[in-house]
């Protein structure tokens, strides 16, 4: 039970006018606080908090206070229904028009271009049926996902060939970290830098030498040691957590321990705020700022939010184009999507012929609580 929420639930029924107080308002005033709390958990915190309240009115005011409790069920179900209205607001999404212009300028860059990959794709949007496409579907925006059946399908030289940027991308862990991350979880017991920063392409190799990952590692396992020794992620106690305090206690921690020692100290900042994204408006001409975040923590709804982070990576990669020329097939945009206990790490890239490429490099499971060497690596595997 979370004290600062029966408080501020508490101050709402003793502070407010009794015709405000009802269970609609009583949720509305929780869930504001917290969005994702369990049913039952905020039927305790009310029912506690209209316990505490009721010795202040009089008879006849505690038994409005008691209809709270009553219709409690009624009111949670419509806040939820509230919230996720607002939220499906949230999605912009692209008109049919938007769609078909899409394609018509998708075709015009391929047209005329010799690439095998190029010529399939070309072929293929001849097959497409442009009415059917939902806003949804990265091919609607002009991206082409590594998971789309068109990708899938392609042949295996061809396939091979547009994968080559994703397995340049993706490194294997070396043996001594492999080994240092095992034998952690088995033994587990309870400088300013040069501006502009080199520029880098990728090539298959680490930049760090070993010595450096094992630092950076071990700091990444010495925040996970923290993670495991708090109770509040403890089976019994879990569930009752919010998703505040899954970023707060383990997502956060994490990137920020993984990511401080990038080069990036002069020319970029590492923040957990929120901020609100220019990128797609400036994309649209529409001249205001955009009013989805740039950064999105949610656990639930993981589709929905799989295409809000590929179309935010896709509004950045616009936005940076549009204001800078960095190595086409090598600047990409990273995304990532917490859902539950899942970490998942993608990247949107221009290739040399303006093609938008969405790849899905790595998928691994958060452990919050001591667990097996077995989900030390479980990556994402190319097919």
């Amino acid at each position: 039970m979370s004290s600062g929420l029966a408080g501020k639930i508490f101050d709402f029924l003793i502070t407010s006018p009794l015709e405000h107080i009802t269970a609609f308002s009583v949720v509305y005033q929780a869930m504001e606080e917290d969005p994702w709390i369990e049913r039952n958990n905020l039927r305790n915190i009310v029912n506690n908090a209209i316990s505490l309240a009721k010795n202040e009115y009089s008879q006849e005011a505690q038994n409005k206070l008691l209809t709270v409790s009553l219709q409690f069920d009624i009111a949670f179900e419509g806040v939820c229904s509230l919230r996720d209205i607002e939220t499906a607001k949230e999605i912009e999404e692209i008109s049919k028009e938007q769609i078909k212009k899409n394609m018509r300028e998708l075709k015009g860059k391929l047209r005329g271009k010799s690439s095998p990959f190029l010529v399939e794709l070309y072929n293929f949007l001849d097959y497409v049926d442009v009415d059917s496409l939902r806003w949804q579907d990265p091919f609607a925006s002009q991206v082409i996902s590594d998971e789309s059946s068109f990708v899938r399908n392609l042949p295996g030289n061809i396939y091979h060939n547009f994968m080559e940027p994703s397995r340049r991308m993706k490194m294997e862990a070396p043996p001594n970290i492999r080994e240092m991350s095992n034998a952690f979880v088995e033994d587990f017991y309870k400088d300013e830098i040069e501006i502009p920063p080199p520029k880098y392409s990728h090539n298959h190799t680490w930049r760090e030498t070993k010595e450096k990952l094992a630092d950076i590692s071990t700091e990444i396992l010495e925040s996970l040691s923290d993670i495991w020794r708090n109770s509040a992620f403890d089976p019994k106690f879990a569930k009752a957590q919010s998703e505040g305090t899954y970023v707060t206690d383990v997502i956060v921690p994490l990137l920020r321990v993984s990511l401080k020692k990038l080069p990036i100290r002069n020319t970029a900042f590492l923040s957990t705020a929120e901020r609100q994204s220019q990128a797609s408006a400036d994309r649209k001409g529409e001249g205001k700022q955009g009013k989805r975040p740039d950064i999105m923590f949610i656990e639930e709804r993981k589709d929905d939010d799989e295409v809000k982070l590929w179309r935010e990576m896709n509004d950045g990669l616009y936005w940076v184009y549009s204001g800078s020329r960095p190595n086409k097939n090598e600047f990409g945009i990273a995304g990532v999507q917490i859902a539950g206990d899942m970490f998942h790490f993608n990247i949107i890239i221009k290739d040399m012929d303006d093609i938008h490429r969405l790849y899905h490099l790595y998928s691994v499971k958060i452990p919050i609580r001591p667990t097996g060497s077995s989900t030390v690596s479980s990556d994402k595997e190319d097919n």
